[in-house]
């Protein structure tokens, strides 16, 4: 057949109609044909999960009649990949042609105009007296421009331009292309929620800082700021104290059982209180905690002895800390302890100062104390580093006071959602509280 060059000029780069009928562009998780639709079991059962992701060339060549273009970085028919008559011929689909010296798709089976015009997506040529895909007769870029489903490449042809069927890159649904590589668009939308900032970041390292949907051990979607860039990233905010509004966290139902939000969880450097359903759905291991004032969320002080065991915060707190729900919840003594490391600018950041403290007599050096008390009159919820004689007593950390026995709901005595000896508790900047 020969093929007037101002017809094929467009140099066709995706299936034809008749190859697209008998292609399937579902995702194939190894090289051998299935029909069967997306889902996650399936893509696990396939050995390729969201946190393995698939390049892009490998999508590509899965599909019959498609063939990689690496300097385009996109998917395209394989006949335009195809430059020798000898491989063109060899494959009894295409048909090379000498006047073109390239290698099209072979219509030759619709030979008849009545045929082509009554067959979707083909349009007759009275002047070559062929069966052409239809965008052929694009040839402008305003026409295919105006034609939804087609886009214009103009460095295609020679630099004369070419209409291209938009059908995109091959990445199947609930996958993003970032350029070489097709990646699940986890915790993008509302529909598809992740369960965790870092199963976000695992299955798209690149992630960046921001507002995604989680739903973790909860039904039902939310939001929250993921911090995928500090400390390995893979970072879920689960709550910002604050001393700049109302005291809230010697409220001992937010620790325990509390289900209504506070405040905005999506903005980490925002000076105010927040609590989100993170703080209850999201399963964990380690918990850091950062500066709302700092450039980013590197830490002040990071646990890595995976104390939470992949549960949320409040699964452990009531696991470990449930039965001082009320009343008084310690009298000179810490009720749990989790080493720590510190970091950043912690030594400047109020409720750190006895962070280095050796020698005390409630808690454990380097750590996290939780439901602290020391003497009459000092205690904090979590004491930051040791407490006692040596080390100023039990008021320095989160939710602090300076009531008798560290009563739970008591705010006359110099309270501080985070601070120092009930004086040094700034309201400049807020602390940001992650698991991961």
């Amino acid at each position: 057949m020969l093929i007037r060059l101002e017809i094929i000029k467009t140099f066709i780069f995706y299936c034809s109609a008749l190859i697209l009928s008998a292609c399937s562009f579902e995702f194939l998780g190894d090289d051998s044909k299935d029909d069967s639709p997306l889902t996650e079991n399936a893509i696990s059962e396939k050995g390729t999960s969201p946190s393995d992701p698939v390049s892009a060339e490998e999508q590509c060549n899965r599909f019959e009649g498609m063939r990689w273009d690496a300097e385009r970085k996109s998917c395209y028919d394989e006949h335009l990949m195809i430059t020798s008559r000898e491989e063109c011929e060899s494959n009894p689909k295409y048909l090379w042609s000498e006047q073109n010296s390239a290698c099209f798709p072979t219509y030759h089976e619709i030979s008849s105009k009545e045929a082509c015009e009554t067959t979707v997506g083909m349009a007759w040529s009275d002047e070559n007296v062929a069966c052409f895909q239809e965008f052929k007769t694009l040839s402008s870029e305003v026409e295919c421009l105006n034609t939804p489903g087609f886009r214009w490449l103009a460095d295609a042809n020679g630099g004369e331009g070419a209409c291209l069927e938009d059908h995109g890159i091959l990445c199947p649904e609930d996958f993003d292309f970032d350029g070489t590589t097709c990646l699940y668009n986890l915790g993008l939308n509302e529909g598809n929620p992740a369960p965790s900032c870092k199963s976000i970041k695992e299955f798209n390292p690149s992630s960046a800082d921001g507002a995604y949907w989680l739903q973790g051990a909860s039904n039902v979607a939310f939001q929250s700021f993921c911090d995928m860039t500090s400390d390995g990233g893979g970072w879920t905010l689960v709550a910002r104290i604050s001393n700049n509004d109302d005291v809230s966290w010697l409220d001992a139902s937010i620790w325990y059982s509390r289900t209504e939000t506070m405040g905005n969880p999506l903005n980490r450097d925002e000076n105010s209180d927040a609590f989100s359903e993170a703080f209850w759905a999201v399963m964990a291991d380690n918990l850091k905690i950062s500066r709302s004032d700092n450039d980013n969320d590197s830490h002040l002080l990071i646990t890595s002895n995976n104390f939470l065991s992949k549960k949320s915060f409040r699964a452990f707190w009531n696991e470990q800390l449930g039965i001082y729900s009320t009343g008084s919840w310690a009298v000179d003594q810490s009720r749990f302890s989790v080493p720590v490391s510190f970091g950043n600018n912690y030594m400047d950041t109020d409720g750190f100062q006895q962070a280095d403290c050796t020698g005390g007599n409630v808690g454990q050096e380097s750590s996290l104390n939780f439901l602290s008390d020391w003497l009459a009159g000092d205690g904090s919820v979590i004491m930051i580093g040791q407490g006692g004689a040596n080390c100023e007593r039990a008021d320095h950390g989160i939710g602090t006071t300076e009531v008798n026995n560290a009563l739970w709901g008591d705010t006359s005595d110099n309270p501080c959602d985070f601070g120092y000896d009930g004086l040094l508790c700034s309201n400049s900047y807020s602390l940001n509280v992650f698991v991961k």
